[in-house]
């Protein structure tokens, strides 16, 4: 009988673009589960949250990076978790912590996830998601579920290292992977 063996693969082929004011690169390795809180359950959840992450569960349009890992407030009583490393590490751990009031299901294979940056990465953003990424409006630890060019996408703005510019996260559907990758080439920086 012949074996099989299933191997991970970048939906965007770990692509890397850079070019003056904005890199682009495709961030793989991260595990992803959305957990999301049950009906009568967010006190409940709430509990639980502080009691792993020592801090309430981010409000609407936030996220927080506690313990290596990015909590993103993703939709209406659901939250994204993101960490390096394998997904069944992070399944177990949020199995355990929350499973009386919340169900986690991996996202991992689902979703990519892009990092932006450069003094130019909030430019790309304001044409393509039409979110305003100034400072005052959208400061580290901002989230933001929008659409960019007909597909949904997750926008955080991340703490950056000084080298950097500016630090977005985008998380898209990996089915509309392409898509936002060939939008945000078409438009300045990337594109000359």
């Amino acid at each position: 009988m012949t074996e099989y063996q299933l191997r991970e693969t970048a939906a965007l082929g770990n692509t890397l673009i850079e070019t003056e004011g904005g890199m682009l690169m495709e961030e793989t390795g991260i595990a992803l589960a959305a957990v999301t809180i049950r009906t009568g359950k967010a006190r409940a959840f709430a509990n639980a949250f502080s009691k792993r992450y020592d801090c309430p569960p981010p409000d609407p349009r936030s996220a927080v990076t506690v313990r290596r890992q990015t909590i993103i407030a993703s939709a209406l009583d659901q939250v994204f978790i993101r960490r390096k490393g394998e997904p069944a590490g992070l399944m177990a751990q949020l199995e355990k912590d929350f499973s009386q009031s919340a169900t986690v299901t991996d996202q991992s294979d689902g979703w990519v996830q892009l990092a932006l940056t450069g003094i130019r990465a909030g430019d790309v953003l304001e044409r393509l998601a039409m979110i305003d990424c100034s400072d005052q409006a959208f400061p580290v630890g901002s989230a933001a579920r929008t659409v960019m060019e007909h597909c949904g996408v997750i926008i955080v703005r991340e703490k950056h290292k000084p080298v950097e510019g500016k630090r977005y996260l985008l998380l898209t559907q990996r089915s509309s992977a392409e898509t936002v990758l060939h939008a945000i080439l078409g438009s300045p920086p990337f594109r000359q």
